[in-house]
């Protein structure tokens, strides 16, 4: 009888207990629903998701973001808030008529300068990470590796990735980069050395202890059979030795990363404002190590990926992400351009300002009425004006405006298609090379020069600018009119002794340069120069000496820089000779063998690769 009883009341606790759970099942059902119910799956893929407003397509140099959402997030809403209209500043506001606003699509297309924005694609980066029902039977490293394969599977070699992860998917970027350091000699694209920085936003990079209270939740839920995933909150508790490996690896490996880590200042309301804390603490978000910096914000943790209107914090990560974007196309720039120029301005090069100032204004104004370049200028003149010298000092000074500075000798056809074979190697284009051809091509079909043409040709918005100089187009015979480039994003320079010729190569609405003889001060400076003297402290019977000269020889540059070679060879020979005595030998020597020394080609020599003499300009 005793036995009954106890059996008896056993099956009715547990029928009790059974009923317990049934009635605790149905509403944490109704509160937490399944991803696997189609009613509240993401719409989204886990994937790497373009977005529409940066073009995709882009593979040359330039920079891809990658958002990458935090735990148990649903990337369908992850980055976006309701929308907010009270802002002063209407330039702040959300599009009209938005009832939620997605701060990348939203706001960040349009605050990109189009300058910038032609370089950038942007990607959201989705994974399932949905842990309080019917979840994945996921970890950490997994998905690291993910991440790792997805971004390296659309990575185009030219390009740098910056990744943005909010909390655990901070976490997530730090694994995919110990990935691809490890698998960096083993995969054709390596994009280990693409990543160049990483927004961590509220990134628990020593954990958090709010985990600890996800991980009581996650049992008690499972207690229901809801099946959730407590071991994914287990490796993210305040300081866990799991976290503490993963970290060493990374401060290893990343040294080359530019790290901007944003922490919340605002406690994080819960459970229907029954208590609040913050997330994860400044101590944990922020990593202490060189090319690093923290910046606070006004917000929870999360309020960290989400704004409804451009606001402070919207602001300060805007701001940082712009100019990560540019520094990175910037140092793509200068570290991708070829520089193809054999010539360099001569060491006692005088600067003629208003001629300088000149170019760089007509390379600035677009060429009106014609699509084969952007800009076009003829540097045209007598003979040793300096011409070349003052297209060489703009190509010199303006190395970081173009991506590509070609320079083409057009004295002749042997010349030219020396010229195009040098620029073809420097563009690493495949030719055949001109030792190897026993019926040389006409000059048009010549394939270097088709090559360097089409090359050029193909440049577009994407691509950065470039600037090719003919210098020394004198007349036509060399055939120079069949090997003028074209394309969109090009300037070129002509100089010529001839202005009907440059007519014909250039475009019609070209600028005109015409380069004179030199001013008076600028031919005295020149000759100074010579001398090793300073200008500004030179005494008034030199400068008379100087200026005496230079109207001699008709302040013609290559004149005066003729006479300064002599004057320095005539120093070499007796040092004893001061600069007055130099200048009146000189003088005198002039007035008695005046045609000797304007036909001295070996002075000339070592002025420059020039070979005309005064008498042959």
């Amino acid at each position: 009888m005793a036995i009954t009883l106890g059996f008896r009341q056993l099956l009715i606790a547990g029928l009790i207990l059974l009923a317990s759970l049934l009635i605790i099942r149905i509403p944490l059902q109704i509160l937490i629903p399944s991803r696997l119910d189609p009613d509240y799956a993401p719409k989204s893929g886990y994937e790497l998701v373009p977005v529409d407003c940066f073009n995709s397509n882009l593979t040359g140099t330039g920079v891809d973001i990658i958002l990458v959402h935090g735990l148990g997030s649903n990337p369908d809403t992850t980055w976006q808030k309701l929308a907010k209209g009270g802002s002063h500043n209407h330039a702040d506001l959300p599009p009209p008529g938005k009832k939620y606003v997605n701060w990348v699509t939203d706001f960040l297309c349009e605050d990109l300068d189009p300058d910038v924005r032609r370089h950038v694609r942007v990607f959201f980066y989705n994974y399932d990470s949905y842990w309080m029902r019917d979840a994945v039977k996921e970890r950490r490293s997994r998905l690291g590796q993910d991440l790792f394969e997805d971004v390296a599977s659309n990575a185009a070699p030219e390009r740098s990735i910056v990744f943005v992860g909010h909390s655990y998917g901070g976490l997530v970027i730090k694994e995919a980069l110990i990935k691809a350091h490890a698998f960096q000699e083993w995969r054709s694209v390596n994009i280990y050395k693409q990543i160049k920085a990483v927004l961590f936003l509220g990134t628990p990079h020593r954990g958090s202890a709010d985990a600890s209270i996800g991980v009581r939740w996650a049992r008690f839920f499972n207690c229901f059979g809801l099946n959730a995933l407590p071991s994914i909150l287990e490796a993210i508790t305040y300081d866990s030795v799991e976290l503490q490996d993963m970290h060493r690896q990374f401060e290893a490996i990343s040294g080359h990363l530019r790290i901007i880590s944003f922490y919340e200042k605002r406690e994080t309301v819960k459970f229907w404002g029954l208590w609040s804390s913050i997330v994860v603490t400044e101590q944990a978000a922020t990593l202490d190590r060189p090319n690093s910096e923290t910046i606070g914000l006004h917000t929870d943790h999360l309020g960290l990926n989400k704004f409804g209107e451009r606001d402070s914090n919207y602001k300060r990560i805007r701001g940082k992400l712009i100019e990560r974007i540019k520094a990175i196309i910037g140092d793509a720039r200068i570290g991708t351009s070829v520089y193809s120029v054999p010539e360099k301005t001569e060491k006692l090069y005088t600067e003629r300002r208003r001629l300088s100032d000149m170019l760089e204004e007509y390379l600035i104004k677009p060429l009106e009425g014609a699509d084969q370049v952007a800009h076009a200028v003829a540097i045209h003149g007598l003979g040793g004006t300096g011409k070349t010298q003052l297209a060489l000092r703009y190509a010199e000074s303006h190395k970081r405006r173009y991506d590509t500075i070609l320079w083409i000798d057009a004295r002749s056809e042997a010349t030219i298609r020396s010229s195009f074979q040098r620029c073809a190697q420097a563009l690493d284009l495949s030719t055949v090379a001109a030792s190897t051809i026993t019926d040389p091509w006409a000059l048009k079909d010549d394939p270097a020069v088709n090559a360097v043409k089409s090359w050029l040709q193909s440049r577009n918005q994407l691509h950065g600018e470039w600037l090719v100089i003919l210098d020394n187009a004198d007349d036509l015979k060399g055939g120079v009119q069949h090997v003028i480039p074209s394309g969109a994003r090009g300037s070129i320079i002509v100089t010529s002794r001839d202005r009907m010729c440059v007519d014909v190569l250039l475009p019609p609405g070209s600028q005109q340069l015409e380069v004179g003889l030199m001013e008076p001060l600028e031919a005295i400076s020149l000759l100074i120069s010579h001398l090793d003297l300073d200008a500004a402290k030179v005494q008034q019977d030199i400068r008379n000496l100087c200026l005496s000269i230079c109207e001699n020889l008709q302040h013609l540059a290559l004149a005066v820089r003729l006479a300064g070679a002599h004057i320095r060879s005539d120093r070499s020979y007796s040092s004893r000779l001061g600069p007055k005595d130099l200048l009146e030998g000189y003088l005198q020597n002039y007035k008695n063998h005046k045609d000797k020394l304007l036909d001295d080609e070996e002075a000339l020599k070592g002025l420059s690769s020039y070979d005309q003499t005064v008498w042959t300009t």
